[in-house]
C-alpha cells in the first residue's frame, strides 16, 4: 500500500476584476436573453441563458474587459449541466463587422469556476475600437443547437492610445512536494501573450516568505526560474530542487507565484501564491485526515485526503512515496 497525503490551501481561487461580476442583471431587456427549445423527448429540453457584465462602457481603458456569460442547463434534470456543451458568442460592431468569442467553463482564463454551468468569454480593450452600440448573440453549438441574445452594450469613449492587454493570469498553479527527495513539481496552464491568446515570451517563477509580497510586489520578489513561453492553453511543468532556493527556505513554509511576460516585456498579473516546503512541519502527522498542520499562516494548510494510487510522474521514488500538495486553485484530492 502506498500512502500519498494530499495537502491543499483552503483558499479557493481569487476572483479578479476579470471575473468578479457573474450576477445576472436585474433587467433582462437590455443585457440578457433566454431561449428554450423542446426536442422530441422531454429529456431534450436545454435552456441557454446569456448576459453581459456591462451594458455601458463610459471610457475604454487599457484593462477594460467586457465579459459575456452563458448558462447551459438541462431543464428536465434540476438544471443539471449539459455534457459536451460548446458555446460561442458573436459580437457585432456598429459597422456591422463582427467578432467571434469562445466561451469556456473550465475554470481557466476569464472563467471563474470549472463545471459550474456558466461559460465565460471576453472582449478585450484592444477589440473595443468603435463608439456606439455592440450587440451580442450567444450560440450553443453542441450537443444541441440553441441561439439567444445576450443583449447589447454601448461604448461611449475610446482609449486614448493603443490598448494592449497584458498576458493573462495563471489560475491553476499547483505544486507537488516530495520532502524525502527535496524536490518540487510545479504545473499550470499557460496563458497567452495577449490575455489568453498567443504565446507569451516567458514565465517567471518568484518566491517569498510572505504571500502578500508576491501579490503586491511580484517583480521585486526573489526570481527562482525563468521558463520559455508556451502557446496559450498548453500544460507547463517545472521540476525544482532545494538547491535552487536560499538555504533558509528549507526550514519554513514559503510561497511561490508565476507570471507570464509578453513579447514586449509586459508582466501579467501573478498567480495566486501557493505554499511549499522542503521539510515536514513540526506537528506533521502523515496518518491524519482533515487535520490542520503547520503554523497558522495565511492561507492555512489542511490535510484533505489519502490516496493509494500508483500513478506518479517521477522515477526512483523512495519506498514511502509520501508527498505533499498545495494548490491555489480548486482543491485536488487525488493525483492523476
Amino acid at each position: 500500500t502506498v500512502q500519498v497525503t494530499t495537502v491543499n490551501f483552503v483558499n479557493r481561487r481569487k476572483r479578479t476584476a476579470a471575473n468578479l461580476d457573474r450576477r445576472r442583471p436585474a433587467s433582462s431587456s437590455a443585457v440578457s436573453g433566454s431561449i428554450i427549445i423542446i426536442g422530441s423527448a422531454a429529456e431534450d429540453a436545454v435552456r441557454l441563458t446569456a448576459w453581459l457584465r456591462h451594458d455601458s462602457i463610459d471610457q475604454v481603458t487599457a484593462d477594460t474587459l467586457q465579459l459575456v456569460f452563458a448558462q447551459v442547463a438541462n431543464t428536465t434534470n434540476n438544471g443539471s449541466a449539459v455534457t459536451g456543451a460548446a458555446v460561442k458568442a458573436r459580437v457585432v460592431f456598429p459597422t456591422g463587422d463582427f467578432l467571434t468569442v469562445s466561451l469556456m467553463d473550465d475554470g481557466l482564463g476569464f472563467d471563474a469556476e470549472a463545471d459550474d454551468r456558466i461559460f465565460t468569454g471576453a472582449v478585450t480593450a484592444d477589440q473595443l475600437t468603435l463608439v456606439g452600440d455592440h450587440s451580442v448573440t450567444v450560440s450553443l453549438l453542441a450537443p444541441v443547437q440553441r441561439v439567444t441574445s445576450a443583449g447589447k452594450f454601448t461604448v461611449l469613449k475610446l482609449y486614448k492610445g493603443t490598448a494592449r492587454p497584458t498576458p493573462g493570469r495563471i489560475t491553476d498553479l499547483r505544486v507537488d512536494m516530495m520532502v524525502v527527495k527535496q524536490r518540487l513539481w510545479l504545473t499550470f496552464t499557460a496563458p497567452g501573450d495577449r490575455a489568453y491568446t498567443g504565446t507569451a515570451s516567458s514565465f517567471e517563477l518568484r518566491a517569498s516568505m510572505q504571500p502578500e509580497q508576491l501579490e503586491a510586489a511580484f517583480n521585486s520578489s526573489l526570481l527562482i526560474a525563468r521558463l520559455p513561453g508556451q502557446p496559450a492553453g498548453s500544460p507547463v511543468q517545472l521540476n525544482l530542487s532545494s538547491a535552487q532556493f536560499p538555504a533558509h527556505f528549507g526550514n519554513f513554509t514559503f510561497y511561490l507565484s508565476v507570471a507570464a511576460v509578453s513579447n514586449d516585456n509586459l508582466t501579467g498579473q501573478p498567480a495566486m501564491p501557493v505554499g511549499a516546503m522542503f521539510d515536514y512541519p513540526s506537528n506533521w502527522n502523515s496518518q491524519a485526515d482533515d487535520t490542520t498542520v503547520g503554523p497558522a499562516t495565511t492561507p492555512p494548510i489542511s490535510v484533505l485526503a489519502t490516496d493509494t494510487s500508483e500513478a506518479y510522474p517521477w522515477q526512483d521514488i523512495p519506498s514511502d512515496k509520501t508527498f505533499l500538495r498545495h494548490s491555489g486553485a480548486t482543491p485536488v484530492k487525488k493525483f492523476s
